[in-house]
């Protein structure tokens, strides 16, 4: 996958930086076949300790805007403004770029449940998702998301990229059973979204954004499956 990035304004002291960790709070997610809802159009979510800059923001809330497929098959750009944005600070947005695609694999979907099987289902409408059985006969599902946070009030960005996880009381085959079939499951979600942000003044910090998102991508995922695993 190709990742095309603009560098950073040099001068970006308004942009928030670290890692921003929120929570779906009383408004759960619908996971279907054709959405991921967060609400009507958008949702709310609790902002849970966070560090750096978006420490700030802690104990305060924001929106969410729904994704939908289409237009995001995963791997396609296909920019969303405003998909996150906060209660307390109005200046500060997130605009969405990507859905990810998964990395689990197809060949344990569909087998019978147990402990420790990962899928990523081939179908389009779960391909963003790594899916994982966990002890006691539960599930997690996550998936990841990139794109830049934007301060409108002095047009400055940077990269972000985004994982959300989710926890289930059934294995992943009764999930996929349910939103193949047509049908939809709500739950509470947790996400963790981390800037990138290399120096600017270089000729190399184009390539140098680059290589740094997408190592946080895969830093991102290995940290999902750490949390899956208990680890």
């Amino acid at each position: 996958m190709a990742i095309c990035l603009a560098s950073p304004t040099v001068g970006q002291a308004a942009l928030l930086l670290g890692n921003l960790n929120f929570s779906s709070g009383s408004s759960n997610v619908l996971i279907s076949t054709d959405a991921i809802n967060f609400g009507p159009t958008a949702g709310t979510f609790d902002i849970t300790p966070s560090t750096g800059s978006f420490s700030t923001l802690n104990g305060e809330t924001g929106l969410i805007k729904n994704i939908d497929n289409p237009p995001y098959a995963t791997g396609a750009i296909f920019p969303t403004t405003d998909f996150l944005t906060f209660t307390l600070a109005p200046n500060i947005t997130v605009t969405l770029l990507e859905l990810v695609g998964g990395t689990d694999g197809s060949a344990q979907c569909f087998v019978a449940p147990a402990p420790g099987q990962s899928c990523t289902p081939s179908t389009p409408n779960m391909a963003p998702y790594n899916l994982n059985n966990t002890a006691g006969g539960g599930s997690t599902a996550s998936f990841v998301v990139f794109g830049n946070e934007v301060d409108i009030s002095t047009n400055t960005s940077i990269p972000i990229v985004g994982t959300f996880t989710a926890q289930f009381s059934t294995p992943y085959q009764t999930l996929l059973a349910t939103v193949n079939g047509g049908g939809t499951v709500s739950t509470s979600y947790s996400a963790t979204f981390t800037t990138v942000a290399p120096e600017p003044g270089t000729a190399a910090t184009l390539a140098l954004g680059a290589f740094g998102l997408a190592g946080l991508i895969s830093f991102q995922r290995r940290r999902s499956e750490k949390q899956k695993a208990g680890v």
